[in-house]
C-alpha cells in the first residue's frame, strides 16, 4: 500500500511540468476612497476593510508604510487632519452601526484606532468634512457636527437638519451645504453647537459640493454651477458648464473642475466666462477615488497613479503603482495547472538505523518476489483520484471565472480567456495521461519461485522465533517490546 502511495506521489508531481502556465497577476486590493496629506497617501480599502498608507515623497517610486485592519464590513469616505485620519464605515460589531473610526497616523507605519462615534443605524454617511477640529457628517439629509477635539471621546455638538442636505464644505466658519434643487445655503459655524443660517441661493441646483477661493461648484446631472461666495448673505449665479453624462468624482483645484468620468480625466478650465474643456487623458480603468493639490492629481481604485497637472492642457503621468495589502500574497495564477500534494496521514517522520534499513529492504523483496500480484487495483485507483482532481480543478475554474466577470469584466477577461479552455484541457487529459502512464508501469503476474518462497518462508520463522523469545526489537524505533504486540507502542509500526 505504501509503495502505491509512492508512486502515486511521485506521478502527480512528475505531471506538475507538463501544465504548469504561470502569469503572475498581483492580487488587487481595492480602495473606496483616498486623500492625501504632506508626504503620504491614505486609502480606504473595501476589500479586507482597513486603512492603507503609502509614502509618496518619491513620487517616481511610492512605498507601501503601514496598515490598519478594520473591524467593519464596508467604508465609504475617508479624511484627514492632523495627526489623524477619519474614515466612514459599516461595523463588523454590530452591522446595524454606521460609525467612525478615528485613527492616530502620527506614525504612519503603524496606524492605531483610538476612537469611534455612532452616528446612524441605518445610512453611510453622504459626505465628510474635518475643519478645526470638529467632523462635519452628511448623513440620511442631516448635518451632524461633532467635537473630535478629544480623539477617544467625540461629542456631538448639533444635529442640523432645517433643510434635506446632500454635501457640505466648510471654509473657516462657514459651512456650505447643497440642498438639491433648492439650491445652496451658507451657515455660521463660528460656535457649532448653534450653527445658523447666513444666506441662500435657490436659483441653482446641486447634490455634490466643491468649495475653492469665493466660489462653490455643485453638480447635478450632467450640470456643473459655479455660485459667487464672495459674500455669504448674497451669493450670486457665475456660469454654468455641461457635457458629462454620470461622473464618477470631481473636484476643484486652481479654478478648474477636474472630472473623472469612464476612464478619463477631464479639465474644466473656469478662468474664463466661458469655461473650456482643455484636456482629455486616459487614466487606463475606471477610478472612483480623486484628490488634487500642490500641481498633482492622485487616482486610486486597484493601483495609485500620480499625474503633474501643473499644465493642464498635458497632464503627465509621473508613476503608477500597484496598491498590494501588507501580509497579502503576490499570487501567481496559474493557468492550467494541476498540482496535488498527497499528504499521507499514515506515515510521519520515520528515522531508520542502518541495519534497519537493510533489513527492511530485504523483508520487502521477499514478500513481493514471493507474492504474485498485479498492480491493477493501484492503477485503477490513481487514475479515479487524477479524475476526481480533474472535476474539482474544472468546478474551481468555473467558480473563478464567474467570480472575477462579476468582479471586473476587463480584470477578468484574459483570465477567463485562458483558465476557461485550460481548465476542460485537464480535465481530458489528466485522467488519460495518468491511465497512460499507469499501465506502463503495470507489473505482470508472476508465480512465486522456489527461492524467493524459500525466503519467505525464513524471514517468516526468524519473526516467529523472535516472539517466542518473549521480547523483540521495532525494526523503526529500535524500542524493545513485548513479542505479543501487533504495533510498535512507541512508534505505531506494524510488526
Amino acid at each position: 500500500m505504501k509503495n502505491r502511495k509512492s508512486t502515486l506521489l511521485l506521478l502527480l508531481l512528475l505531471m506538475i511540468p507538463l501544465f504548469i502556465s504561470v502569469r503572475n497577476v498581483e492580487s488587487k486590493a481595492r480602495a473606496s476612497d483616498l486623500c492625501v496629506m504632506g508626504n503620504y497617501a491614505y486609502f480606504l480599502m473595501t476589500q479586507d476593510v482597513g486603512l492603507f498608507i503609502m509614502d509618496i515623497s518619491d513620487e517616481n517610486n511610492p512605498q507601501s508604510a503601514g496598515y490598519l485592519k478594520l473591524a467593519a464590513y464596508s467604508c465609504n469616505l475617508i479624511v484627514a487632519e492632523g495627526d489623524y485620519v477619519y474614515v466612514s464605515v459599516q461595523s463588523e460589531i454590530s452591522s446595524a452601526e454606521f460609525e467612525i473610526y478615528i485613527i492616530d497616523v502620527s506614525d504612519p507605519n503603524d496606524p492605531v484606532q483610538v476612537g469611534f462615534y455612532s452616528y446612524s443605524t441605518t445610512h453611510f454617511a453622504n459626505d465628510l468634512v474635518i475643519s478645526g477640529g470638529v467632523l462635519y457628517i452628511v448623513v440620511n439629509y442631516v448635518l451632524k457636527i461633532i467635537n473630535v477635539a478629544n480623539p477617544g471621546s467625540p461629542v456631538l455638538l448639533n444635529n442640523y437638519s432645517p433643510w434635506t442636505i446632500y454635501g457640505v464644505r466648510v471654509v473657516g466658519t462657514i459651512a456650505y451645504v447643497t440642498i438639491g434643487d433648492t439650491g445652496i445655503h451658507a451657515i455660521d459655524v463660528s460656535n457649532p453647537s448653534s450653527p445658523s443660517d447666513l444666506g441662500e441661493l435657490t436659483s441653482v441646483e446641486g447634490y455634490d459640493l466643491e468649495v475653492e477661493g469665493t466660489y462653490a461648484y455643485l453638480y447635478s446631472s450632467n450640470i456643473f454651477t459655479r455660485v459667487n461666495i464672495a459674500n455669504p448673505a448674497n451669493m450670486t449665479y457665475s456660469g454654468n458648464y455641461s457635457g458629462y453624462g454620470y461622473i464618477d468624482e470631481f473636484t476643484v483645484y486652481n479654478n478648474q473642475l477636474f472630472i473623472i468620468y469612464g476612464s478619463s480625466l477631464n479639465i474644466v478650465d473656469f478662468h474664463t466666462s466661458s469655461p473650456i474643456d482643455r484636456s482629455l487623458s486616459n487614466i487606463g480603468g475606471r477610478y472612483h477615488s480623486m484628490f488634487v493639490d500642490n500641481d498633482r492629481a492622485y487616482f486610486s481604485l486597484y493601483d495609485l497613479i500620480i499625474f503633474d497637472v501643473s499644465t493642464p492642457q498635458a497632464p503627465n503621468r509621473i508613476s503608477t503603482t500597484k496598491i498590494v495589502l501588507p501580509g497579502t500574497l503576490i499570487r501567481n495564477i496559474i493557468l492550467g495547472v494541476l498540482a496535488i500534494v498527497v499528504v499521507s496521514t499514515s506515515v510521519g517522520l520515520i528515522v531508520w538505523r542502518r541495519d534497519q534499513i537493510k533489513d527492511r529492504m530485504e523483508r520487502n523483496r521477499a514478500r513481493r518476489a514471493a507474492s504474485p500480484q498485479s498492480y491493477s487495483g493501484g492503477m485503477h485507483k490513481a487514475v479515479k483520484i487524477s479524475l476526481i482532481a480533474s472535476i474539482i480543478f474544472f468546478v474551481v475554474s468555473i467558480a473563478i471565472i464567474i467570480g472575477v466577470q462579476s468582479w471586473d469584466f476587463w480584470t477578468g477577461f484574459p483570465i477567463c480567456l485562458s483558465l476557461g479552455p485550460i481548465s476542460i484541457a485537464v480535465l481530458c487529459l489528466v485522467p488519460l495521461i495518468t491511465w497512460i502512464v499507469v499501465q506502463a508501469r503495470r507489473r505482470p503476474i508472476v508465480a512465486p519461485t522456489d527461492t524467493s518462497t524459500k525466503r519467505l518462508t525464513e524471514v517468516t520463522q526468524e519473526r516467529q522465533q523472535e516472539k517466542q523469545e518473549g521480547t523483540v526489537f521495532c525494526p523503526s524505533c529500535g524500542k524493545e517490546i513485548d513479542a505479543g504486540y501487533k504495533h510498535c507502542p512507541e512508534c505505531g509500526y506494524q510488526m
